[in-house]
């Protein structure tokens, strides 16, 4: 069984998009939104290719982790923006 190309994309995207928030907040963190986005688009396509694709097709648990992880990527984005408008609105 040949895994989804799609699911390791979306892995890989979610990982970045959380690993770039995390260090690098809001400084760069339109790109761990834009990776985030892609991310989950490409997990929830993955998703429909590989149940369409009657067992032919792997990566199922990649896929999900992709959609998971950014998701995560997107909210820890949207919380340091909201952290950082708060901060500054405070000054």
């Amino acid at each position: 069984m040949k895994n989804s190309g799609l699911a390791v994309a979306s892995l890989v995207l979610g990982i970045v998009a959380v690993v770039v928030v995390l260090l690098f907040g809001v400084f760069f963190g339109w790109i761990s939104a834009i990776c985030a986005i892609v991310g989950l688009i490409l997990g929830i396509v993955a998703k429909g290719q590989i149940k369409s694709s009657n067992g032919q097709i792997g990566g199922n648990g990649m896929a999900l982790a992709g959609i998971i992880l950014s998701v995560a990527g997107l909210l820890l984005w949207i919380l340091s923006m909201v952290a950082c408008a708060a901060l500054f609105s405070a000054l």
